[in-house]
């Protein structure tokens, strides 16, 4: 009962978000990017937030490099021909931890002529964990629709939000908040 309960509600927030993005054409869905698992070139062949949220992976479709794993190894060179309009880096490390950060990525002059780091949209994100919580997904998915389409989520209150979903999944208080505490992610949520 429980397990069905929480599927409505993930999928009520899923359908509301979709409601709110429903008539954006693709010329308006933002080409990502997505640099996880500790390398600029290593990126997710799938990635359902991003969709979720109205953007459109790169990556997406890419044979894995490893087998059975969701990843692929590409060029620096593929980026740079991808173009993307925004660079997301996997941020679910606590800042000490992350092996690629945003500073390092604008200012590499090899990404000069990206449009990403030329207008300075290279964030981080939650990415994978080595699980893959769905109260997180849910809340990233929300963050990445905030990133990607501010004008549709106008005053919205991530963290509020976050602890509201990590409070029906777990049934605690402010864990959301703990966890960017814990991540030192509130400049990059607040976006």
């Amino acid at each position: 009962e429980r397990a069905a309960e929480l599927i409505t509600f993930f999928e009520a927030k899923i359908d509301q978000l979709r409601n709110a993005l429903t008539d954006l054409p693709s010329s308006r869905r933002p080409r990502v990017y997505l640099s996880f698992w500790g390398t600029l070139t290593r990126t997710p062949v799938a990635y359902e937030p991003v969709g979720a949220a109205a953007g459109i992976n790169l990556a997406d479709n890419l044979l894995p490099s490893f087998l059975g794993t969701l990843s692929a190894v590409i060029p620096l060179e593929q980026i740079i021909r991808w173009n993307p309009e925004i660079i997301l880096l996997q941020g679910s490390y606590a800042p000490r931890e992350r092996k690629v950060k945003t500073e390092d990525v604008l200012g590499d002059t090899r990404l000069a002529s990206v449009q990403a780091v030329r207008n300075k949209k290279v964030y981080y994100t939650f990415g994978f964990w080595h699980w893959w919580d769905p109260a997180l997904v849910l809340v990233e998915t929300l963050y990445l629709a905030r990133l990607f389409h501010p004008e549709k989520l106008a005053g919205f209150d991530l963290e509020k939000e976050g602890n509201a979903i990590f409070k029906k999944f777990y049934g605690i208080e402010g864990a959301f908040s703990e966890l960017c505490r814990v991540l030192k992610c509130d400049d990059w949520i607040s976006r």
